[in-house]
């Protein structure tokens, strides 16, 4: 895609015709419905078509695109992904930045805690990744669901009551926190990004998977064991070895909820 180019949407109904040096006279159609836009593909499949970005150089007066063209134009790896309004880049912090989250105890609670919010609100992990002090994810939430705030909530309330259980230590924390009946566990409230179209979806995902790389725990991205990054590679969104350079979201002035200071 030509990072250059305005995004646009194409409004419902509009016809793209694949250009003859293609051999086909196929349509591209883009259906709307209530929940969101849809493509109709060469084979009759309904799928996202929620942002396109016009190639370099294309009159969109002009709809006849070659099915190439079409293809990287409207089709992304991520737009599976994405729901508008429903997919959100999340920064989690332990307390003090205390190194706990990556511990046996650590990951069986995050799990468990993880899994028995899902049950009763449930939600994707499209990407995550854990880290010792934080942990930093990509949440997608049904459609007309944006109750991220209270998922998180949950999974730090079910994840401290099991390190409470299991007489784990916690941190001091201060007299003001301890009268709202916060421990030292958890930082309070929690770093969140709205995640704006597939491109911006693609930017959170590079930065989530090259974290273990910027704080120096691994010397390639595969080698660390806490993130999605294999997964990512099975479904053909990464080569195995990936992340030999720092991708361009990690000098982004965002500073994603990283901790910066103990």
């Amino acid at each position: 895609m030509n990072p250059n180019a305005a995004m646009c949407r194409i409004a419902a109904g509009t016809p793209l015709r694949f250009g003859p040096a293609y051999g086909t006279s196929d349509w591209l159609k883009i259906a709307h419905t209530r929940s969101a836009m849809l493509r109709v593909d060469k084979l009759g499949v309904a799928r996202p078509a929620l942002l396109w970005v016009p190639p370099k150089g294309l009159d969109l007066a002009d709809r006849t695109i070659r099915w190439g063209q079409a293809l990287g134009a409207v089709m992304s790896d991520y737009q599976r992904y994405f729901v508008p309004g429903g997919t959100f880049f999340l920064t989690v912090v332990a307390y003090g930045r205390r190194p706990i989250l990556t511990t046996e105890k650590g990951r069986d609670f995050l799990r468990a805690a993880v899994t028995s919010v899902r049950e009763r609100h449930p939600f994707s992990l499209v990407a995550n990744v854990l880290l010792p002090d934080h942990w930093h994810l990509i949440v997608q939430l049904p459609p007309g669901d944006d109750r991220y705030s209270l998922r998180i909530k949950l999974i730090k309330s079910k994840f401290s009551e099991r390190w409470l259980e299991a007489g784990l230590p916690e941190a001091n924390v201060t007299k003001s926190q301890r009268n709202r009946g916060e421990r030292g566990i958890w930082q309070p409230r929690f770093w969140e990004h709205t995640v704006r179209d597939e491109e911006d979806l693609e930017r959170c995902a590079d930065y989530i998977h090259w974290n273990p790389r910027k704080h120096q725990l691994v010397g390639r991205v595969r080698d660390w064991k806490w993130s999605s990054f294999h997964r990512f590679v099975e479904q053909g969104h990464y080569e195995i070895d990936w992340g030999g350079t720092a991708p361009p979201c990690v000098n982004d002035a965002d500073d994603w909820g990283e901790p910066t200071s103990k």
